[in-house]
């Protein structure tokens, strides 16, 4: 039976402004999936700046929207969708939130104003955010061709940028979540985790090189790649491993402060070549 949350399932680019951050580029993405039994969708929200906090909300189709993020904030909103646009809100007293985003592009833009109001006073702008849909072939459903490469194979190729603006080529050990999301882990020393401090967008090649002459096929997918903060591993190890080819689960404590570090890289792009 057709929700009408599921106008929101799926992978969207973001691109933000904040009046408290003049000029700033706030861009990320952000991914909506339904928990088993589609009584609940789990939204997860990146932003690339840092004063944007990445969050996980748990939206109940009974309009009740549980928010968390990094910091440790934890809050409850009300939610509403229908065809014309999607609106939480938040009446605390002492902080009272409010959005109201407006479908556009059949559907694939959501064009959005958020609000805030201190202490009971009167409702000023918030972070401003407008959602842009990623088309299914190009990120979260990926052709069956696309699955069988991700599958069948261990290594990506990750393809950072030097400071010096040369390329820099380096295979990681991955794990796929959702065939959006890639996790590794690695040292934050080594050359391809600083760049990703400095550029976090990154190309990544998956390929069997044991596949014969004329037989190989490749999924090349452009992304945007992170070190997954402290605050956030307890939710990220749950989907960052998988144990095959001698690999084993690390724990949230092994990858706080010490000589490995996780990361992940969102696909916003894929294409199959064969």
């Amino acid at each position: 039976m057709q929700s009408p949350w599921d106008r929101l399932i799926g992978t969207w680019t973001t691109e933000g402004s904040h009046p408290y951050l003049p000029g700033a580029d706030i861009s990320g993405y952000s991914t909506f999936e339904w928990l088993a039994g589609r009584q609940f969708a789990i939204w997860r929200s990146h932003y690339d700046h840092p004063d944007i906090p990445d969050a996980i909300a748990i939206i109940g189709t009974d309009g009740t929207m549980h928010y968390f993020d990094y910091r440790g904030v934890r809050r409850v909103l009300k939610t509403s969708i229908d065809e014309d646009g999607w609106r939480f809100s938040r009446d605390d007293p002492g902080f009272a939130q409010r959005y109201t985003g407006t479908f556009t592009d059949n559907g694939a833009t959501i064009v959005g104003q958020g609000e805030m109001a201190r202490d009971g006073g009167d409702w000023e702008a918030d972070l401003a955010v407008t959602y842009r849909r990623v088309p299914a072939r190009r990120a979260g459903d990926l052709d069956q061709a696309a699955r069988r490469i991700v599958d069948a194979n261990h290594y990506l190729t990750l393809g950072t940028t030097d400071p010096d603006g040369r390329p820099r080529l380096s295979p990681v050990y991955y794990t796929p979540a959702r065939y959006v999301d890639f996790y590794w882990v690695s040292s934050p020393d080594a050359q391809h985790s600083r760049n990703l401090t400095q550029r976090p967008e990154v190309e990544i090649v998956i390929y069997d090189s044991t596949a014969p002459v004329s037989e190989a096929s490749a999924a090349y997918m452009t992304a945007t790649a992170r070190a997954v903060s402290d605050e956030m591993l307890e939710a990220a190890c749950g989907e960052a491993f998988r144990t095959t080819a001698g690999a084993r689960m690390f724990t949230p404590d092994e990858l706080r402060g010490g000589d490995l570090r996780l990361y992940v890289a969102h696909a916003t792009s894929c294409a199959v070549h064969a």
